[in-house]
C-alpha cells in the first residue's frame, strides 16, 4: 500500500501544488486533471498534447515527485448524450487523459461519474446515459492500456450505496474508486459500505462527518482507522491518496501532513 497526496488542496498553479506537497515530505502525488482547477488541462491535452506534458513532466522533475495516479473529469456530463459532436468531444477528452497516462507511466486514476443531475426528473434517463458514457470511457482506457476507475461520489447517481451496488451489477468487472467521505456525508453509515471498499481498486481519504465532506483530522478518524484496517486485512496494495479540498475552514496542508503520519503510523 502506497500513501500519496492529491494537488486538489491547491488551485491554478501546478509549480506551487507540487512545491507544497514535496515540502511536507511526499515523494508521489495524485494529479488533479480538471479544467476549474488550473492545474493540469485536460483540453491543452487535447489540443497541445506533448506541450502540456512536457510541461507536467518538468514540474514533477524540478520538486523531485512522481505521478502515481490523477484525478479528472469530462464534458459534457457522462448523462448528457443528445448531441454526438460533443459525444465525440466526450471521447477526444477521454483518450487525451488515457494518452497522458500512459506516456507519464501513470497506471490507474479515478474520474467523476457524472452529475446527478436530479433537476431533469428522470432520475432512469440520467442513469442510461451515464452508464453508457461510463462503458466508453472503459473501452478507451482498455485500448490505451490504463485504468480509469469511476469514483463512487457524493451528487452522482451513485451515491447511496445500493446505487453503487446496482451499477457493479450492470457494469460486471468495472475498476472503481473509494472513498467513505462520499458516503458519511449523506449520514450513511461507512461500516455498512465494506462490501464497497473490498472490490476497490483504487482509495481516496479524507476526514469527514455527516453534512461535511471534509472536517480536521482531530474529528473523523474512526473510519479512517477501519478502512485502513479493512485495506490491510485483504493486503491491498494499491494507492491511498490524501485528497482535501480548497477553502477548508481549516488548514489543510496541517490535514494532509497530519493525516499522512497517522497513515504511515
Amino acid at each position: 500500500m502506497k500513501i500519496i497526496a492529491s494537488t486538489s488542496a491547491f488551485k491554478n498553479d501546478l509549480d506551487n501544488a507540487l512545491q507544497e506537497l514535496a515540502a511536507l515530505g511526499f515523494d508521489a502525488v495524485d494529479l488533479i486533471l480538471i479544467e476549474s482547477w488550473g492545474l493540469v488541462s485536460v483540453e491543452r491535452l487535447v489540443t497541445s498534447f506533448e506541450e502540456e506534458t512536457r510541461r507536467v513532466r518538468g514540474l514533477l522533475e524540478k520538486h523531485g515527485l512522481r505521478a502515481r495516479s490523477v484525478n479528472t473529469a469530462f464534458s459534457p456530463q457522462l448523462f448528457d448524450r443528445e448531441s454526438e459532436p460533443a459525444n465525440e468531444e466526450r471521447r477526444r477528452q477521454v483518450r487525451a487523459v488515457c494518452r497522458f497516462m500512459y506516456a507519464m507511466e501513470i497506471p490507474i486514476g479515478a474520474h467523476y461519474p457524472g452529475h446527478i443531475a436530479d433537476w431533469k426528473e428522470d432520475p432512469e434517463g440520467v442513469w442510461k446515459g451515464t452508464v453508457q458514457s461510463l462503458r466508453e470511457i472503459q473501452d478507451i482506457a482498455g485500448e490505451e492500456g490504463v485504468v480509469l476507475a469511476p469514483e463512487l461520489h457524493f451528487q452522482t447517481p451513485f451515491e447511496h450505496p445500493e446505487d453503487a451496488r446496482r451499477l457493479l451489477r450492470e457494469v460486471p468487472g468495472l475498476p472503481y474508486t473509494y472513498e467513505p467521505s462520499h458516503f458519511i456525508v449523506n449520514g450513511y453509515d461507512y461500516s455498512a459500505t465494506s462490501d464497497l471498499l473490498d472490490g476497490a481498486v483504487h482509495c481516496h481519504l479524507r476526514t469527514s462527518g455527516r453534512g461535511q465532506l471534509q472536517c480536521p483530522p482531530a474529528e473523523g478518524l474512526d473510519s479512517v482507522h477501519w478502512m485502513m484496517e479493512r485495506l490491510r486485512r485483504r493486503h491491498y496494495e494499491g494507492l491511498v491518496s490524501i485528497e482535501y479540498l480548497p477553502g477548508a475552514s481549516f488548514d489543510v496542508k496541517e490535514a494532509i501532513s497530519s493525516l499522512a503520519k497517522k497513515l504511515e503510523a
